[in-house]
């Protein structure tokens, strides 16, 4: 495990030294630019490489060991800056003090360095095309050519050539521009182009007769092919996200809540009212107001929400909704009514106050009730109702079980809101709040095994119902993960550490495969699978777990600030098991740091992370040089040395859910 030492400079100003770090001894110049770059928070959008020192001309070779010139100076130049390189030599540390050091294996360092490569992959190539890369592919997909073209993601330029890392477009005289002018024809009310060779000229000649006809064809074409361009590249993995099914794509208005439909311009941006711009102000045709729209991307999906709200537009749809209904009622009684189902629908927004004025509207016609949902919401006083209402029974069971402790008690409680549920259809989304309640609550009780055991089972029957349907919404996935996450965090804790695999094996066999596929749900049973695996004298699986988290994070459908932290959990996870790849730990500081100065984490999530870096330093061995190198390549000031190094039960503590308190 011999590392090679560097200092890093700007070239004339010696005495100021930037970084300094350490490499894998034999690395090359090529493993020598990614860390720069890494640490440098710098891409490849500018002119980039190694000169030996009076050379004008770049090296050519980057495969070249670091020695290969004698272990002189070099410069490293990006655009205009340009740095000085100096190697240092070579230390051998050692890491064997570890208590993780009989979990090493030469077969999980490499497992863990080809994760990394990957992901250096991922940040170096584009995973999204910019206007005038889309442009290009637009051209080509509509144009009338005969041969192949590619795309080169590397200029990102439209060629003839198959070059390494080049993507086949499609040829020329496609069925793309076949169907493109079926399409105009038809809905122009034209003739339809005619059939054989030579068609497309034919198609245009005609068309050149009527000028109107001409210009229309060019807008319909220019459309057509851009929306082409846009389903090219998210199927080749270069730009968009997955279609979130957990709502029809339709944009409520947050004044009126009428919903007009949402879609996306050529440079992913929103547009509603064909209004394009995001974040961006919205019009609403009905009312004539104006809201601002944000993007809303918790690792499950990107959705939209407006400014200044923490949930997406289609939650709080439901809750415009809600307040029409009770809005146009005319009896007083379940005006009443539906006043409180929509303080529920706000309380689910994080509307506390809206949810409280509710609440009082209805009070007067249903005391007893509007006493009940109070309570549940979290700012009126526990009540005793012993009235036949359904949902007050349910809330006021809820509300009762808050303050227990003893397994009889909870159980029976969970038993009379079992059976009121089946009296009253509620909204799906307040059954999976009261079942991660329950979950919550039976996490306080004094019998750890019957808990669990009851945990299980309500977690098992939301997972028949969800494969009954053969679906799952955005708002189920993220509430089953908390659940999980929950009952896995308990039974670590209170039983044995080995207690919840079998609960965690469940969940990702039905998220993994079939019906209800879903890959960020899957990275959460995952980071919990490999921390339990962690904690087994043979933990043979828990690398590929965590590993397996990291490379949710590169895909589409895994990115997102949620997602983030679970991958970088992952990360200080795996760093024990090769302390060699300071990456891990580097990769994870720098990146939780930018999402935090973005406001993707908060400073409190932030500072969780932090606090488990010293530790997983202590866990991985050379605990001094390895402090020095984090804090050399990040320039973030880690806490004093730690008295305990990282464990699983630290892992269990760290929160990767919105939801999970």
């Amino acid at each position: 495990m011999a590392s090679e030492i560097f200092d890093v400079a700007l070239k004339g100003d010696s005495q100021r030294m930037l970084r300094r770090g350490r490499i894998p001894a034999g690395s090359t110049f090529a493993d020598l630019e990614r860390y720069i770059l890494r640490s440098m928070g710098w891409d490849r959008d500018v002119a980039c490489g190694f000169r030996i020192p009076g050379s004008d001309s770049p090296m050519e070779d980057r495969d070249s060991p670091l020695d290969a010139y004698g272990r002189m100076p070099v410069d490293y130049f990006h655009g205009r800056t340009t740095l000085r390189i100096t190697l240092l030599g070579v230390s051998d540390p050692d890491y064997s003090d570890s208590p993780y050091a009989s979990h090493r294996s030469p077969d999980r360092s490499k497992s863990i360095r080809l994760c990394l490569r990957r992901w250096e992959e991922s940040l170096r190539s584009s995973s999204f095309l910019d206007d005038e890369a889309l442009s290009k592919v637009a051209a080509a997909i509509s144009s009338s050519r005969r041969t192949d073209a590619y795309l080169d993601t590397k200029t990102m330029k439209v060629t003839e050539r198959n070059a390494e890392g080049a993507i086949l477009i499609r040829r020329g005289d496609s069925a793309f521009l076949k169907d493109a002018a079926t399409e105009f024809c038809r809905s122009e009310g034209l003739r339809p182009p005619a059939q054989g060779e030579g068609w497309y000229g034919r198609f245009l000649q005609d068309l050149s007769r009527s000028s109107k006809n001409e210009k229309a064809w060019r807008l319909f074409l220019d459309g057509s092919s851009t929306r082409a361009a846009e389903e090219w590249a998210e199927d080749n993995g270069l730009r968009g996200g997955e279609p979130d099914p957990s709502h029809s794509g339709l944009l409520p208005c947050r004044y009126c809540g009428k919903r007009y439909k949402a879609s996306e311009d050529r440079s992913g941006m929103p547009v509603m009212a064909d209004r394009p711009r995001y974040p961006m102000a919205v019009f609403c045709p009905d009312c004539g107001k104006h809201s601002v729209l944000s993007l809303f991307n918790d690792g499950f999906g990107l959705e939209y929400c407006f400014r200044g709200e923490s949930r997406s537009c289609w939650v709080t749809g439901d809750l415009s909704a809600a307040k029409r209904r009770a809005e146009s009622e005319t009896d007083p009684d379940e005006k009443a009514r539906l006043l409180l189902m929509a303080a529920l629908e706000a309380y689910r927004c994080g509307k506390a106050e809206e949810a409280e004025e509710l609440v009082e509207k209805a009070s007067e016609r249903r005391p007893e009730e509007s006493a009940a949902v109070s309570a549940y919401i979290g700012y009126g006083q526990p009540c005793e109702y012993g009235g036949r209402d359904p949902l007050s029974r349910i809330l006021s069971e809820c509300v009762r079980m808050r303050s227990e402790t003893d397994y009889r008690i909870l159980s029976e409680a969970m038993d009379a809101v079992d059976g009121a549920i089946e009296e009253l259809e509620l909204p799906e989304w307040l059954e999976w709040d009261l079942r991660l309640s329950e979950i919550l609550e039976l996490c306080d009780c004094n019998d750890a095994a019957r808990s669990f055991g009851r945990m299980e089972g309500i977690i098992g029957s939301c997972l028949d119902s969800l494969k009954e349907r053969g679906s799952a919404t955005g708002d189920e996935c993220r509430l089953l993960c908390s659940m999980t996450e929950a009952a896995t965090r308990f039974s670590f804790c209170n039983l044995d550490p080995e207690h919840p695999l079998r609960l965690l094996d469940e969940v990702y066999e039905a998220f993994s495969e079939g019906p209800i596929k879903n890959p960020p749900v899957a990275s959460v049973v995952l980071l919990r699978r490999g921390i339990v695996r962690m904690s087994m004298s043979d933990d043979d699986g828990a690398v590929d777990d965590l590993v397996a988290v990291i490379d949710a994070m590169m895909t589409r459908s895994g990115r997102g600030p949620v997602a983030g932290r679970r991958a970088f959990a992952a990360m200080l996870a795996l760093y024990p098991y090769d302390p060699e790849s300071m990456d891990l730990i580097t990769i994870a500081v720098n990146s939780m740091n930018a999402m935090s100065l973005s406001g993707a984490v908060t400073e409190h999530e932030l500072e969780e992370l932090l606090d488990a870096v010293p530790k997983a330093l202590k866990a991985g061995g050379e605990y001094s040089e390895s402090r020095k190198d984090v804090e050399a390549w990040t320039n973030i000031k880690l806490g004093p040395e730690p008295e305990e190094f990282l464990t699983p039960y630290d892992l269990m503590d760290l929160r990767f859910s919105y939801y999970l308190p």
